[in-house]
């Protein structure tokens, strides 16, 4: 076939970018945004075959696709961060990760803590 089978139902214009970014960040639809290979298969066709229509509006998919990955891109959390800054994020929720232990066992120390009774041994009434 000409056409990726999914590709004519993408070229649509209705279809092509008013979607909004997905809220999902499973690894099935991240991939789906960024299919853009049948978008690059079916324009070179276009191409191939010398039809300028068809070349405009594979490419005006394209454009719409590769803007709509764009998109996604910007929403997904962390996205304007580059890796230094990124670094810098872990490395401070960390600390805070390490504070919030610290002071959960400080807490446990408390007397308050200390005066609950123990559990008993549910196998323990069994034997008597």
């Amino acid at each position: 076939p000409r056409f990726h089978p999914t590709l004519p139902a993408l070229l649509k214009p209705s279809k092509m970018n008013d979607a909004p970014p997905p809220t999902t960040t499973s690894p099935t639809a991240l991939a789906e945004e960024f299919r853009i290979l049948p978008y690059l298969v079916a324009l070179l066709e276009d191409i191939q075959t010398g039809d300028s229509a068809a070349v405009s509006r594979t490419a005006a998919a394209l454009n719409a696709k590769v803007a709509r990955t764009e998109e996604v891109l910007a929403a997904m959390p962390g996205g304007e961060m580059n890796t230094e800054a990124q670094v810098k994020k872990i490395k401070e929720l960390q600390e805070t990760l390490r504070r919030k232990q610290e002071q959960l066992e400080s807490y446990k120390s408390l007397p308050i803590f200390k005066e609950q009774a123990p559990e008993e041994d549910p196998h323990e009434e069994a034997q008597n």
